[in-house]
Parts: C-alpha cells; sequence; structure tokens
C-alpha cells in the first residue's frame, strides 16, 4: 500500500512538471509569434535565421539600469543577428547610440501593445521561439547582462 502510494505521488509530481514545461513552451511561442506579428505589422520587417537577440530599450522604471543596458547593447548595434525595438523617449534616454539608418533598429515610442514592449529587457532567439526573457532589473543587471553576452552574442 505504502509503496503504491508513493509511486502515485511521483506519478502525479510527474504528470505536472510535464504539463508546466509544455505551458512554458507555449509562452515562448506565443511570445515569438507576438514579436514576429508586432515587426512584421508596425515595421514592414520578418525576423530570419540569422536573428539571436532583440533588444528592447525602454525609458521606464531604473533610469540608471536602462542607461547601462543601452550603453551594452549599442556596442551590437551592428550585428546582424540582433535587433533593437526602442520605445524610450530621447530626452530621457540618450538614443544617438543607435543610428536611425540601420534597417535593425526600429524606433517606436507610441506602441507600447505588448507587456514585454513597456520595460527594458533582451530576448534571446533560438531558431521560432524566444529561449529567455530577460527583464531587465536593478538587483540583477550584472549577472543579466553577462547571461545575455556568454547566451546570445
Amino acid at each position: 500500500m505504502k509503496s503504491s502510494l508513493i509511486l502515485y505521488f511521483i506519478f502525479i509530481s510527474l504528470l505536472l512538471t510535464g504539463c508546466q514545461t509544455n505551458s512554458q513552451n507555449d509562452d515562448k511561442s506565443i511570445l515569438f509569434a507576438q514579436l514576429s506579428d508586432y515587426l512584421f505589422n508596425h515595421h514592414h520587417y520578418r525576423i530570419n535565421a540569422d536573428t539571436k537577440t532583440v533588444f528592447i530599450i525602454t525609458d521606464a522604471g531604473c533610469l540608471p539600469c536602462n542607461k547601462k543596458f543601452s550603453e551594452f547593447a549599442a556596442r551590437y548595434a551592428n550585428n546582424h543577428g540582433v535587433l533593437f525595438i526602442i520605445t524610450a523617449n530621447e530626452t530621457n534616454l540618450d538614443v544617438s547610440l543607435f543610428p536611425k539608418s540601420n534597417n535593425t533598429i526600429f524606433y517606436d515610442s507610441k506602441n507600447k501593445t505588448y507587456n514585454w514592449l513597456k520595460k527594458s529587457a533582451a530576448l534571446i532567439i533560438n531558431e521560432t521561439k524566444v529561449d529567455s526573457l530577460l527583464v531587465i532589473d536593478a538587483r540583477s543587471i550584472e549577472s543579466q547582462l553577462e547571461y545575455i553576452e556568454q547566451n546570445s552574442l
């Protein structure tokens, strides 16, 4: 009786863990679809297989964090595997680091339809899904920048 009860709990745990993983994968696929739709509908751009990272630069939240993040991201402005969506107001954050002539840098200070456009973040792309979404946070910005550099650039 005890062993069958233990097996039952193990089975339920595995079942719940499996469902959670599928749900997370679905969320990442949905996020990729939203990103693709947004870029196509608002900027007439299609994500290609070379795209590895999308930087979202905003002026919401921690301004020193956004400044540090934008300076970090700007180092990759000429990397063809990196896209930029800049929603920051140029009076709040220096966006001159990102050349407007670059066809992988998109300015959009008005359209914040999706939650993922409201805070500075990095989306790490793997094939046709978002592998990681890192919302920039003051407590962990150093480790986030290190993770981005090691895993997507």
